[in-house]
């Protein structure tokens, strides 16, 4: 049975919600007031769904709820709109500062982060005449000189990050020789000369830096850079380079495959690479970093 509601003058009323989906007055879930001598149904012709009547301040709070969904909404949109997850604010170079004699190469490695994030880094010289690096950080001395490698990444959100390493390049080494002319400008040697001088050996002087020593994983030998240790608890931890004697997984790397004669020159930790340079036989260098999966 309707409800029903006395008004002034008499009237009666009974009270519906518009059960057609694409009406307006059904998606706001409007009470309408319709009169007990008019047929029951909405503006739209649709039937209405008989329910009480709206109770004072209802409105007013229903503006209030909708109003905030609104704001709530174009935040989340704006949000959204700004980019979703964040970019790597975090750029820094494994060296700070290399030398080099004419014609040497390095690979300077180059760690974003956070990690999970994929950024490409744009490598510059300021001065090719001195050295020259490659996309992948490979450096290569070619006249004598100084220069600054510049490492940059642009992220989505936010200006560019940059790290620079100072290089120092100086003449090739030169082996000692012995002129032809001072030889046959002292052609009579004397008795004295002759005979056989004992000479006291002296010992030699020890080097100041740590000799770096190989390390066999069976799989593939392990190096530390020259005056790093790059060995921790019979694990590679440092700068160093893994060369591989058969086929194995990067270790660190999810599927990232080395084969037989292949190498990676990067930072270790714990005995996983954290972020290095893949050389395959293939001509490729290819960047791999701790949790990496290969994608050919």
């Amino acid at each position: 049975m309707a409800r029903e509601t006395k008004r002034s003058g008499n009237e009666r009323f009974k009270y519906g919600i518009c059960l057609n989906e694409e009406c307006p007055k059904c998606k706001a879930k409007e009470v309408q007031q319709i009169p007990m001598r008019k047929e029951f149904v909405c503006e739209c012709g649709s039937e209405l769904r008989e329910c009480p009547p709206p109770k004072k301040g209802n409105n007013k709070l229903l503006l209030i709820i909708i109003a905030a969904i609104v704001v709530v909404g174009g935040i989340v949109a704006a949000i959204l709109a700004l980019g979703g997850k964040s970019e790597p604010v975090l750029l820094t170079l494994n060296k700070e500062q290399v030398e080099l004699r004419v014609g040497e190469c390095d690979t300077i490695v180059a760690i974003v982060e956070p990690a999970e994030i994929d950024i490409p880094v744009n490598w510059s010289s300021s001065d090719e005449a001195v050295v020259m690096v490659g996309t992948t950080g490979v450096v290569k001395a070619i006249g004598e000189g100084q220069a600054t490698l510049i490492a940059m990444v642009t992220p989505k959100n936010g200006d560019t990050v940059s790290a620079k390493v100072a290089v120092t390049v100086i003449a090739p080494e030169v082996e000692d020789t012995i002129a032809v002319d001072s030889i046959e400008s002292n052609p009579v040697t004397t008795i004295e000369e002759k005979q056989p001088k004992t000479v006291t050996e002296q010992p030699k002087e020890k080097s100041s830096k740590p000799k770096a020593s190989k390390l066999d994983l069976g799989y593939a030998t392990y190096e530390p850079m020259e005056g790093a240790s790059g060995i921790k608890d019979g694990k590679p931890n440092g700068n160093g380079i893994m060369r591989f004697k058969s086929r194995q997984t990067i270790p660190g790397t999810v599927d990232c495959v080395a084969e037989p004669g292949e190498w990676v020159n990067g930072m270790w930790r714990d005995g996983k690479v954290n972020v290095g340079t893949w050389y395959r036989n293939d001509g490729n260098q290819v960047i791999v970093k701790l949790g990496q999966r290969y994608n050919k």
